[in-house]
């Protein structure tokens, strides 16, 4: 079985949003609440990116409207995820599709999705410092 990167973290996701409380969002919505998440890492991965790109290469990143900019990015990430997860109960049939795997696969890939995670909370920090310590510079 071919694994899709993208499709095996919300998996993971959403195992995980099976063993936190409901927080308001009914019981109904884990599957949605997967779908945030991974619209969040993905919308952290993007941003962390390109500020880390603009400080290597010293680019002003600065724009009027931040809010605006990850706003569309966001709806943007809903409307891929949307179809891809929701329309047509397709996440019910990734999720049973990579829970077939076995419980070793499953364990190391819940390993590499933390190491993932981790590593896209460090990108965004580290290169928003690094980026910071350009604008400085190009004032």
């Amino acid at each position: 079985m071919k694994i899709n990167p993208y499709t095996y973290i919300y998996y993971h996701i959403y195992k995980l949003m099976g063993k936190t409380s409901d927080l308001g969002w009914f019981g109904v919505a884990q599957y949605w609440r997967a779908s945030v998440v991974l619209i969040v890492l993905s919308l952290w991965v993007i941003g962390g990116g390109l500020a880390f790109i603009a400080s290597l290469f010293k680019w002003d990143l600065s724009t009027q409207y931040p809010f605006e900019a990850a706003f569309i990015t966001g709806v943007f990430g809903a409307i891929f995820n949307y179809f891809l997860f929701h329309r047509n109960d397709n996440g019910k049939k990734i999720i049973s599709m990579y829970e077939k795997l076995p419980k070793r696969t499953n364990y190391i890939g819940g390993l590499l999705v933390l190491l993932g995670v981790l590593l896209c909370s460090w990108l965004v920090i580290e290169s928003f410092q690094m980026y910071g310590e350009v604008a400085k510079k190009l004032k």
